[in-house]
């Protein structure tokens, strides 16, 4: 855990930066692993550049000092790689075996007094980065679940995992694919939000197998694919 004070658009605030780092995905998997959820490590300056892109909503929405006079603390936390899979190699039984990386980074950026933010970071193949936008809702939400609720899940502490997002088309649910770093006993997570009358009787917000996953979600992109193409 690291604290420092950044000043960023003329902005004083206290950074607080929880580290916690996987693997890269590239990198062989150890033969032993710590126990538990971890998170990818992102660019350098990642942390930054989320912290300067979300400058004018924490301006507007959270103080500029606390009561006693101090800088408010920004929670920066380790940042989730986002992936995305091929929907035509769902349906034949591929199930993410083909999925590959963005190359963006979300970060989930909380302050007192405003509604958490999610901040992607992308890194070109050069290695320069950017903050491409921010958000606040579906990405936050599922930022949220991944920062305060997976880690308590007796699976995921039985096991280690790094956390990844997999966003998704409308229709269909993104989810948290809790890729196992000591084994290949992935987990998914789907992540509803206020979309859960949409996937009643379907999914719920808790960890699936992946073959249990994919046993659902198949015909959901069959049916997905069918309709993009019948069209309105």
């Amino acid at each position: 855990m690291k604290n420092s004070v950044i000043t960023t658009g003329g902005m004083m605030v206290s950074l607080l930066l929880l580290v916690s780092c996987a693997p890269s995905a590239k990198s062989p998997r150890p033969q032993t692993a710590p126990t538990g959820l971890h998170f990818a490590t992102g660019p350098a300056d990642g942390a930054t550049l989320a912290l300067e892109s979300a400058q004018s909503v924490l301006s507007a929405k959270a103080p500029i000092k606390k009561a006693d006079g101090t800088a408010p603390t920004v929670r920066v936390s380790p940042p989730v790689a986002t992936f995305e899979i091929n929907l035509d190699d769902v349906a034949p039984g591929k199930g993410l075996i083909n999925a590959k990386a963005t190359g963006a980074h979300s970060y989930l950026v909380s302050a007192p007094g405003a509604e958490s933010m999610d901040v992607s970071v992308i890194s070109d193949p050069t290695g320069k980065s950017q903050a491409t936008g921010v958000g606040m809702g579906y990405g936050s939400y599922a930022l949220e679940i991944a920062h305060t609720k997976l880690a308590g899940l007796k699976e995921v502490a039985a096991g280690s995992y790094e956390v990844r997002l997999v966003n998704q088309p409308p229709g269909l649910p993104m989810f948290l694919w809790l890729k196992s770093i000591s084994d290949e006993n992935d987990l998914i997570y789907p992540v509803l939000w206020v979309h859960a009358d949409m996937f009643k009787g379907k999914f719920q917000e808790k960890l699936y197998p992946v073959a249990d996953f994919l046993k659902i979600y198949r015909p959901m992109v069959k049916d997905s694919s069918t309709s993009m193409m019948s069209g309105p």
